[in-house]
């Protein structure tokens, strides 16, 4: 591996074990409006996509207003009426503050909107570890290279000095296609065969083996 000195995070199934309150949302807000229920794993195949490309693929074959009044439920559902909890995952809180302290520079790269973004981080009270962050309403969603480059480009460093860390296929895809180094996640939305489909470092099953590949001495053990 270069040296790294970026470690970019998707968000959700990676950093926040949010990944089953995301697919009964939206299998709630299909029920609202009428739509066929999308099953587990084909909501788990699109998250980290921008909502309403999300949308797009799971029903192309309802009408605008029917998505617009999906995705309005969808939005309702995960922020006001779903109760499942989103804690951060096992270790993400120490995970972040070892790599901020150890001199690396912190980003996110996520398939939620600005405003869901910036919600998320203050509950989870880890905002202060990122330098940067993009969201899907602000480039091309996921697996398209857009939001990576953008990162890569206003912090002025190469792709061979970052590593993406995600749970998805599209994170995984994404970072391929910005000729980037990679890290899949088993605890979130692929599977480790998926994870497995596409180049990467390593897969992982738990947050603290990414001290191993950083080469990083974490400052407690941690699951």
């Amino acid at each position: 591996m270069q040296e790294i000195k970026w470690v970019i995070f998707d968000w959700d199934g990676t950093l926040m074990d949010s990944i089953a309150r995301i697919v009964s949302s939206l299998q709630d807000a299909a029920q609202e409006v009428g739509v066929a229920i999308p099953s587990d794993q084909e909501v788990k195949a699109i998250i980290g996509m921008s909502l309403p490309k999300a949308v797009d693929t799971l029903f192309p074959e309802i009408d605008s207003a029917t998505k617009d009044a999906l995705a309005q439920a969808y939005k309702f559902q995960y922020i006001e009426n779903n109760q499942t909890p989103s804690p951060l995952l096992g270790g993400a809180e120490q995970l972040v503050r070892d790599l901020k302290y150890a001199g690396f520079k912190l980003a996110i790269s996520t398939g939620k909107a600005r405003s869901g973004l910036l919600r998320v981080l203050a509950q989870s009270g880890i905002a202060d570890y990122f330098d940067d962050s993009i969201c899907a309403d602000e480039s091309v969603s996921k697996p398209a290279p857009d939001m990576l480059l953008t990162l890569l480009e206003r912090n002025q460093i190469s792709a061979d000095q970052a590593i993406m860390v995600g749970d998805s296929l599209l994170d995984l895809e994404m970072a391929k296609n910005a000729q980037m180094q990679a890290v899949g996640v088993t605890m979130g939305a692929s599977s480790r065969d998926q994870l497995e489909t596409i180049e990467s470092v390593a897969i992982i099953d738990s947050l603290s083996e990414l001290y191993a590949i950083l080469k990083l001495e974490p400052s407690l053990s941690i699951a």
